[in-house]
């Protein structure tokens, strides 16, 4: 089996459902947004970015931005939404200043129904090239992918790690140092779902130590995020320890949190 080829197709099967059922909504854009198209659209800006470093290929590095532009406007509705909702029940904010909010979620829409429409998306034109171009690529074994991809991830931890160091995990910028960050280390957490089987959990589980069990909340213990997908069968997974993982999730949370408050 060709572990990513098999990834990318079962990514691109659920954003092209999604498509063909926006088409026939009033509203294709914001009916995109309510229905989470951005989590397979991350999910295939995961996988371009693993391929965009193993293959070294023009596609990838194409794919990726392709992807990353489509989830920003995706993004862009969230954020006006999520403001407008965060005040909303605030008597302190003038009721117009929130109506500001809401319109500019729906022009944010309007911005991203016309991606849409000239990039080609609706007609699924835009898909058959990805889909044609993946097929014909020369994809490695099983066994040379994941070796690649073990390493490409053991990188990405190191470049986290590096950006958090050079500040001393002293941060003054919101946008550029505790988001980042986070947009660092949250990479870390979409490659295993993204690659739905080759990442998982070694087994059986350790008993977390005493410093691991503080991130073990509720919360992230049944979090979808942390429940590895074994829809790829692979004979040779990446292993992952759990309260490591975990841990990582509790820690993009609350950075997103911060990021959250500083930002209000």
């Amino acid at each position: 089996m060709k572990l990513l080829k098999s990834a990318y197709n079962i990514h691109l099967e659920k954003t092209e459902n999604l498509l063909i059922k926006a088409s026939n909504q009033a509203n294709p854009a914001i009916w995109l947004y309510l229905n989470d198209l951005r989590t397979p659209l991350f999910m295939l800006e995961a996988l371009s970015r693993v391929t965009d470093k193993i293959y070294k290929k023009k596609l990838f590095g194409e794919l990726k931005d392709e992807f990353k532009s489509f989830e920003d406007a995706l993004g862009k509705i969230d954020h006006y939404v999520a403001t407008a909702r965060l005040f909303e029940n605030d008597k302190a904010i003038p009721e117009g200043l929130i109506n500001y909010f809401r319109q500019r979620a729906y022009d944010a829409a309007d911005d991203l129904n016309y991606l849409l429409e000239v990039n080609d998306w609706f007609d699924g034109l835009a898909l058959d090239y990805i889909a044609n171009e993946i097929d014909k690529l020369k994809w490695k074994d099983a066994d040379k992918e994941t070796a690649y991809i073990n390493t490409f991830y053991k990188d990405e931890i190191k470049e986290a790690l590096d950006f958090a160091k050079e500040t001393k995990f002293h941060f003054d910028n919101v946008e550029e140092d505790v988001h980042e960050l986070r947009r660092k280390i949250r990479w870390l957490s979409i490659y295993p779902q993204a690659l739905l089987g080759i990442f998982q959990y070694k087994s059986p589980a350790s008993k977390p130590l005493v410093h691991q069990s503080k991130y073990q909340t509720t919360e992230v213990v049944k979090s979808p995020f942390n429940l590895l997908p074994t829809v790829i069968k692979t004979d040779i997974p990446i292993l992952l320890d759990k309260n490591n993982f975990l841990a990582l999730s509790w820690t993009i949370a609350e950075l997103g949190n911060l990021k959250d408050e500083g930002l209000k």
